[in-house]
Protein backbone atom coordinates (compact mmCIF):
# COMPACT_ATOMS: atom_id res chain seq x y z
CA UNK A 1 0.00 0.00 0.00
CA UNK A 2 1.53 3.21 -1.15
CA UNK A 3 1.70 6.24 1.18
CA UNK A 4 -0.11 9.28 0.71
CA UNK A 5 1.68 12.62 -0.38
CA UNK A 6 1.04 14.47 2.47
CA UNK A 7 2.11 11.26 4.91
CA UNK A 8 5.42 11.24 2.94
CA UNK A 9 5.96 15.07 3.18
CA UNK A 10 4.74 14.86 7.13
CA UNK A 11 7.67 11.44 7.37
CA UNK A 12 10.12 13.34 5.88
CA UNK A 13 9.68 16.33 8.06
CA UNK A 14 9.89 14.28 11.15
CA UNK A 15 13.49 12.89 10.15
CA UNK A 16 14.56 16.33 9.32
CA UNK A 17 13.43 17.54 12.54
CA UNK A 18 14.94 14.49 14.45
CA UNK A 19 18.41 15.24 12.44
CA UNK A 20 18.26 18.52 13.81
CA UNK A 21 18.12 17.70 17.01
CA UNK A 22 20.79 14.89 16.72
CA UNK A 23 22.83 17.59 15.34
CA UNK A 24 22.73 19.80 18.09
CA UNK A 25 23.11 17.26 20.69
CA UNK A 26 26.37 16.43 19.19
CA UNK A 27 27.51 20.08 18.63
CA UNK A 28 26.66 20.70 22.12
CA UNK A 29 28.97 17.58 23.23
CA UNK A 30 31.99 18.27 20.89
CA UNK A 31 31.83 21.67 21.37
CA UNK A 32 30.83 22.42 24.46
CA UNK A 33 28.16 25.20 23.66
CA UNK A 34 26.43 26.74 26.38
CA UNK A 35 23.91 29.95 26.73
CA UNK A 36 24.28 32.87 28.65
CA UNK A 37 21.94 35.34 30.07
CA UNK A 38 23.80 38.76 30.27
CA UNK A 39 23.35 40.56 33.91
CA UNK A 40 25.40 43.92 34.38
CA UNK A 41 26.48 46.67 32.67
CA UNK A 42 30.38 45.75 32.36
CA UNK A 43 30.52 44.62 28.91
CA UNK A 44 28.37 47.60 27.62
CA UNK A 45 28.33 48.48 24.46
CA UNK A 46 29.09 44.88 23.24
CA UNK A 47 27.02 42.67 25.42
CA UNK A 48 23.80 44.13 27.17
CA UNK A 49 21.78 43.85 30.55
CA UNK A 50 19.49 40.76 29.97
CA UNK A 51 20.78 39.83 26.26
CA UNK A 52 21.16 35.72 25.46
CA UNK A 53 24.53 34.43 24.16
CA UNK A 54 26.13 31.59 23.27
CA UNK A 55 29.48 30.41 23.91
CA UNK A 56 31.87 27.25 23.04
CA UNK A 57 35.21 25.98 24.24
CA UNK A 58 38.38 26.51 21.71
CA UNK A 59 41.55 25.02 21.89
CA UNK A 60 42.93 28.34 22.16
CA UNK A 61 42.09 31.78 23.47
CA UNK A 62 43.38 35.24 21.91
CA UNK A 63 42.85 38.95 22.58
CA UNK A 64 40.10 40.43 21.87
CA UNK A 65 38.06 37.20 22.72
CA UNK A 66 34.89 37.71 25.12
CA UNK A 67 35.13 34.83 27.62
CA UNK A 68 32.99 33.54 30.55
CA UNK A 69 35.23 31.94 33.37
CA UNK A 70 34.46 30.89 36.90
CA UNK A 71 34.66 33.51 40.04
CA UNK A 72 33.86 33.07 43.77
CA UNK A 73 30.50 35.05 42.82
CA UNK A 74 29.42 32.73 40.09
CA UNK A 75 30.36 33.10 36.36
CA UNK A 76 31.58 36.06 34.40
CA UNK A 77 32.05 37.45 31.29
CA UNK A 78 35.08 39.73 30.11
CA UNK A 79 37.44 40.42 27.19
CA UNK A 80 40.84 39.17 27.22
CA UNK A 81 43.06 42.08 27.00
CA UNK A 82 46.70 40.38 28.05
CA UNK A 83 48.03 36.80 27.05
CA UNK A 84 50.29 34.61 28.93
CA UNK A 85 53.90 36.36 29.44
CA UNK A 86 52.92 40.26 28.48
CA UNK A 87 53.20 43.59 30.60
CA UNK A 88 49.81 45.21 30.83
CA UNK A 89 49.67 48.77 31.75
CA UNK A 90 46.88 51.12 32.14
CA UNK A 91 47.68 54.96 32.15
CA UNK A 92 46.22 57.96 33.84
CA UNK A 93 44.06 58.42 30.77
CA UNK A 94 42.78 54.88 30.66
CA UNK A 95 45.04 53.68 27.68
CA UNK A 96 45.90 50.14 27.60
CA UNK A 97 49.51 49.36 26.57
CA UNK A 98 50.66 46.19 25.65
CA UNK A 99 54.27 45.39 26.14
CA UNK A 100 54.45 48.92 25.94
CA UNK A 101 52.48 49.16 22.98
CA UNK A 102 49.63 51.27 22.63
CA UNK A 103 46.05 48.71 22.24
CA UNK A 104 43.72 49.89 19.57
CA UNK A 105 40.43 49.19 21.65
CA UNK A 106 37.67 50.33 19.09
CA UNK A 107 34.85 48.18 21.24
CA UNK A 108 34.89 50.43 24.46
CA UNK A 109 32.74 53.83 24.39
CA UNK A 110 35.31 55.77 26.49
CA UNK A 111 38.64 55.40 27.93
CA UNK A 112 38.30 55.22 31.85
CA UNK A 113 41.11 53.90 33.66
CA UNK A 114 39.21 53.26 37.03
CA UNK A 115 40.38 51.86 40.09
CA UNK A 116 43.21 49.52 40.11
CA UNK A 117 44.07 47.44 42.77
CA UNK A 118 46.83 44.84 40.94
CA UNK A 119 50.03 45.99 40.28
CA UNK A 120 50.63 47.86 37.13
CA UNK A 121 51.89 47.09 35.29
CA UNK A 122 51.37 43.94 35.37
CA UNK A 123 52.97 40.47 33.78
CA UNK A 124 50.50 38.04 33.07
CA UNK A 125 51.28 34.52 33.93
CA UNK A 126 51.74 31.25 32.48
CA UNK A 127 48.33 29.99 31.30
CA UNK A 128 46.63 33.53 32.54
CA UNK A 129 44.59 36.01 30.88
CA UNK A 130 44.36 39.59 31.84
CA UNK A 131 40.34 40.43 31.41
CA UNK A 132 38.70 43.55 31.18
CA UNK A 133 35.31 45.04 30.88
CA UNK A 134 34.13 46.58 27.90
CA UNK A 135 32.90 49.37 30.19
CA UNK A 136 35.65 50.50 32.46
CA UNK A 137 33.75 52.49 34.43
CA UNK A 138 31.59 49.59 35.91
CA UNK A 139 33.17 46.73 35.35
CA UNK A 140 35.06 44.29 38.35
CA UNK A 141 38.00 42.57 36.06
CA UNK A 142 41.84 42.07 36.34
CA UNK A 143 42.33 45.52 37.70
CA UNK A 144 40.58 44.30 40.92
CA UNK A 145 42.19 41.92 43.61
CA UNK A 146 39.12 39.90 43.94
CA UNK A 147 39.32 38.69 40.31
CA UNK A 148 42.51 38.96 38.84
CA UNK A 149 44.00 37.37 36.40
CA UNK A 150 41.77 34.62 35.49
CA UNK A 151 43.74 30.55 34.98
CA UNK A 152 42.84 29.13 31.89
CA UNK A 153 41.61 26.44 33.56
CA UNK A 154 38.75 29.02 34.80
CA UNK A 155 37.35 29.80 31.96
CA UNK A 156 34.44 28.03 30.28
CA UNK A 157 34.27 29.23 27.39
CA UNK A 158 34.47 31.79 24.21
CA UNK A 159 31.13 33.75 24.10
CA UNK A 160 30.80 33.77 19.74
CA UNK A 161 27.24 34.56 18.79
CA UNK A 162 24.59 37.12 20.91
CA UNK A 163 21.46 34.83 20.46
CA UNK A 164 18.95 37.70 20.99
CA UNK A 165 20.64 40.43 18.46
CA UNK A 166 21.23 37.69 16.11
CA UNK A 167 24.69 38.64 15.27
CA UNK A 168 28.13 37.40 16.01
CA UNK A 169 30.47 39.06 19.04
CA UNK A 170 33.69 40.48 17.88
Amino acid sequence: MEKSIGKRISDFILVILLLLVVTAIICVIVFKITTYHIVGNSMNPTLEQNELVLSMTPKEYHRGDIISFETEEGTTIKRIIGLPGEKVFIDKYGTVFINDNELKEEYIKSKVRGDIETPNPYTVGTDEYYVLGDNRGDSKDSRFLKVGCIKKEKIKGHIIVSISKFKFIK
